[in-house]
């Protein structure tokens, strides 16, 4: 810890106009509309309060891997997680800091000390930062994750929502900032509803060091809370950030409609949450590349395709011959909304929806589509997006508001487009 303290001391000496962070210095909502330019800090923190965070996961009984989201003016917390880590992550949305911190280390060291280090010069909530942290992990988890980039509500619960399920039970997710002032109390706000079981339906200990009236470091332990508590709502205001943005996902829904939604990086990977075996429904199978994967992942016992256009039709019985001829699957060429009214009520254990797009088609598939799953069975549908007037994430926010479906998985794939898959309460 002296080693540490030393070392930070060294590298802040010539960084920004002061090295850390005091009351007097923050920012007020009431300063930033001043227009006036206001001095850097070698690092973003209270000295007190970040030495006082760096003794605690000093004596972490596991250091191999952590995540930091906002890489800050001077890089100066992933200096001190190079001395605590073993492989050190950041997301960094300004490729200039990242750029800038590399030469301050490369000056502090006299060499490129960066072996294990790792930029992500990414959006935080963008599909390629999901997607690059998960092949730099390599199927390990982190033990810790920082958060401390963008301080409004929305920002703070997708950060939390896409990354806490890479943390090894037992790990470390700690938020700055807990009681700023900015972006109308956004952090302490989130910290709030997350001790009160608002977020994920758990109430989580927040354990806090504040030595400051504006600053603060909270963490939570995963794996340790209190008894489950179901309560409130959020939204996220203005305008989605990108057509595959999660934050438009999951705008303005209940938050219990979230409760135990996990974030999967493809749609492989959600066909391989399915149960083996079962019975499901393919709605839109074009050439039936997809249906392909369908059959490695889940092997149903009973796969039905509903394909409206003839020519591809007559192309899928051809290629799935041998399936027809085993029983395994059935190939149906009719309109979607008529060939679901066939089938008996509670018939199917889930069925994936790909057809039309648009939202009169979709919305009428939806509740058609409501009745023939049986309970705790699954909906999913196919390209979530705000681009060319697909009418999919209109039919699947009135869907959801009107019924007792839930969100079990989001696809955060680096592609154009998510997937939703939802279950079907009791």
């Amino acid at each position: 810890m002296i080693m540490i303290e030393s070392q930070l001391e060294r590298w802040l000496k010539d960084k920004g106009e002061s090295p850390y962070v005091e009351d007097k210095d923050v920012l007020l909502p009431s300063s930033i509309e001043n227009f006036q330019l206001y001095p850097t800090h070698g690092i973003q923190q209270n000295k007190e309060e970040i030495l006082e965070f760096v003794e605690f996961i000093s004596n972490l009984d596991n250091r191999d891997n952590v995540l930091e989201i906002g890489l800050g003016h001077y890089g100066s917390t992933h200096f001190i997680w190079k001395h605590l880590f073993h492989k050190i992550l950041t997301i960094e949305k300004d490729w200039d800091r990242i750029r800038k911190f590399g030469k301050n280390i490369f000056d502090f060291y006299g060499e490129w000390n960066l072996k294990e280090s790792y930029f992500i010069n990414h959006k935080s909530y963008e599909p390629k930062s999901v997607e690059s942290v998960r092949r730099i992990l390599d199927e390990e988890r982190l033990d810790l994750l920082f958060i401390d980039a963008q301080h409004d509500y929305e920002s703070v619960l997708t950060d939390f929502i896409l990354y806490k399920d890479l943390v090894k039970n037992g790990g470390i997710i700690a938020f700055h900032d807990i009681q700023c002032k900015l972006h109308d109390r956004g952090v302490p706000h989130f910290i709030e509803d997350l001790e009160e079981g608002r977020i994920d339906g758990k109430r989580h200990k927040v354990n806090k060091i504040i030595h400051t009236e504006h600053l603060g470091i909270g963490w939570i332990e995963v794996g340790v809370h209190t008894s489950a508590r179901v309560q409130g709502t959020f939204s996220f205001s203005g305008q989605p950030q990108g057509h595959n943005d999660i934050k438009f996902i999951m705008k303005d829904f209940d938050i219990s409609k979230f409760r135990n939604c996990d974030v999967l990086p493809s749609r492989q990977s959600l066909m391989s949450k399915l149960p083996k075996n079962s019975i499901g429904m393919e709605v839109g199978v074009e050439v039936g590349n997809f249906t392909d994967k369908i059959l490695n992942i889940v092997n149903p016992s009973e796969l039905h395709l509903i394909e409206l256009d003839t020519g591809l039709y007559e192309g899928l019985k051809l290629r799935f011959k041998d399936f027809l001829n085993q029983g395994q699957i059935k190939v149906i060429n009719e309109d979607s909304r008529v060939a679901l009214k066939e089938f008996e009520d509670g018939y199917f254990d889930w069925i994936y929806i790909d057809s039309d797009h648009s939202y009169s088609v979709t919305i009428e598939e939806l509740y058609l589509s409501e009745k023939k799953v049986k309970d705790g069975g699954y909906l999913i549908l196919d390209d979530i997006t705000t681009e060319n007037s697909f009418g999919v994430h209109m039919a699947l926010n009135e869907f959801v508001h009107n019924t007792n479906w839930k969100f079990k998985y989001i696809t955060f794939p680096a592609s154009l487009y998510i997937n939703a898959c939802l279950e079907k309460g009791e």
